[in-house]
């Protein structure tokens, strides 16, 4: 069911903001519009996630875009691998989007987790996760741009699953799992 769900906001978000993409806007008909914004987090590849986000301009001072992350790390005895795939929204407060500014970044996620066990097996969980993330942007003339900020998030897991270490010993995985999240955001990006 959540796959399902994904692909079609997905392909809705595709189909949706494709054209906005490529639409040319101006202000005050001479300076050009930046209407996207690539974006990676070198800080999370030391814990073992690579994240990546897209801000395609949607108004004055708003953003919307996916936003992918793939995780691979070790933690209490067990091997956590998998993806997220969502959506951001950005509101530029006070100031035009792609400009020096601070934003509020509201995000939902959908999860794809397998925990390897040593000795019992893999354990595929699936979720959400919802939060918000409030930083401050820099951007240069070139679309060089830099992002400092905190998030807080909420996420569900869920699953239940046996596993046995093949003598006998089982272990029952059960959920829902929940919990928050708090996190620093450091990204290094680009617009065009």
């Amino acid at each position: 069911m959540h796959k399902m769900v994904f692909l079609v906001l997905v392909g809705f978000w595709l189909l949706w903001l494709a054209p906005l993409a490529v639409q040319a806007e101006t202000f005050n008909n001479t300076e050009a519009r930046k209407i996207l914004n690539v974006r990676v987090a070198p800080l999370a590849l030391l814990v073992g996630f690579l994240t990546a986000d897209m801000d395609f301009g949607l108004g004055e001072s708003a953003t919307l875009g996916p936003s992918l992350s793939l995780f691979n790390r070790n933690s209490n005895n067990a091997t956590y691998t998998g993806a997220s795939l969502g959506a951001r929204a950005n509101f530029s407060l006070g100031h035009r989007r792609f400009t020096d500014s601070w934003v509020i970044g509201p995000y939902l996620d959908l999860i794809g987790l397998k925990v390897a066990v040593p000795g019992y097996g893999t354990v595929p969980l699936s979720g959400t996760l919802i939060g918000t993330v409030v930083s401050y942007q820099w951007f240069w003339a070139n679309g060089f741009n830099i992002e400092l900020g905190g998030s807080v998030g909420f996420y569900t897991l869920n699953n239940n699953t046996n596993l046995s270490d093949g003598n006998g010993n089982t272990i029952t995985v059960s959920t829902p799992y929940s919990g928050s999240t708090l996190g620093i955001d450091f990204t290094l990006g680009w617009a065009f």
